[in-house]
């Protein structure tokens, strides 16, 4: 079985983060993992189109959510993209699911399973995923 992750361009006002950087999805590339870019995604984070290698560009983010089986991004996608992604795909970023419950509805209506990285554990054993530290 294959596996495709996408990773969309951050749409939030002010954002210029990205879910990963180029070193990462070389790796995931070399594990023979499917990786779909949106075109431009990067630029806000001063990586181009080209500092990927080995990827596939799609040219809108529906495109990203409703091929990927794995969605990584950084602010929650809008309730459009959501709609877009596949029953069973899985979602993974900083997801805010307390700001707004109709998003975890429409998660849990198109059977996505998500992982809100704010709310793991602020533990030792956890410390190397502790998204909010790293971003602090």
């Amino acid at each position: 079985m294959s596996l495709t992750i996408g990773i969309p361009r951050e749409t939030t006002s002010g954002e210029r983060r990205l879910a990963v950087v180029p070193e990462v999805v070389k790796k995931y590339v070399s594990m023979g993992v499917e990786v779909l870019v949106e075109s431009g995604a990067g630029d806000p984070a001063h990586f181009g189109d080209d500092s990927f290698t080995g990827i596939t560009l799609a040219t809108e983010s529906t495109e990203v959510f409703a091929k990927a089986d794995l969605v990584l991004c950084v602010q929650p996608p809008c309730f459009n993209s959501i709609e877009a992604m596949k029953p069973g795909s899985v979602l993974i970023g900083m997801l805010q699911p307390w700001y707004d419950a109709k998003r975890v509805e429409q998660l849990v209506k198109k059977e996505i399973t998500a992982f809100a990285l704010e709310l793991l554990p602020r533990i030792s054993r956890a410390q190397s995923m502790d998204a909010l530290s790293s971003q602090s």
